[in-house]
Order: C-alpha cells, then structure tokens, then sequence
C-alpha cells in the first residue's frame, strides 16, 4: 500500500494538496542518503513538508525549525532552492508557488 493508505492523519492529506503538481527534482546536495533525480511531490504538514517519489517512497518530514529558505536561484539558471539546516534541493524551473506556501507555512 502506499502512505496514503496507511492512516496518514487526515490534516496532512489536506494540507498537502498546497502543491499537488510533481515537481522536477534536479538534485540533493548535501543529503548523506538521498540522491533522487526526477519527479516528486512536495507535501505540506503541520510539522514540516516531506517529499514523495512516483513509486510513494517516503523521504522523511523536514521539520519547520531546519527549513531555513525557499527562492529562485540567484545564477539565472531558472532552478528554485529549497534550503533547509543541512541541505538544499534543487528543482528545475522557478517555482513561485513552492517560495510561497513553504515561507508562509513557516511563518505561521
């Protein structure tokens, strides 16, 4: 079964439609274990956000004291960083939608 099935609190389902489109996982720097190219979604909890690859692998929830950051890259290379205490993600693109509801999370 994938997490889904597995009695995930309703609140997080809920939250984590904020970003429902896959995003472009360029690559993770810093990460000892995860070196995930490709397609994933980004989940929205109250705790934190946590990333799901297509096959529902999960990649454990970054909680809101070790985000630190989400922005465009400032290289014009069109990738948006999502930094958190010991590591960043990089997607391909610029997504404003992901700078927006990751900061505004924490925020709140």
């Amino acid at each position: 079964m994938g997490l889904f099935g597995l009695g995930v609190p309703k609140q997080i389902k809920e939250l984590g439609r904020d970003i429902c489109e896959p995003l472009d996982v360029e690559y993770i720097e810093g990460h000892p274990d995860i070196k995930y190219q490709g397609r994933m979604k980004l989940h929205v909890c109250q705790d934190g956000f946590y990333l799901i690859d297509p096959s529902k692998k999960h990649f454990g929830v970054v909680k809101w004291t070790d985000f630190k950051d989400a922005y465009p890259s400032k290289t014009g290379d069109r990738r948006t960083v999502i930094a958190t205490k010991d590591f960043k993600i990089y997607l391909l693109g610029i997504e404003e939608k992901v700078c927006e509801v990751l900061t505004k999370r924490m925020a709140s």
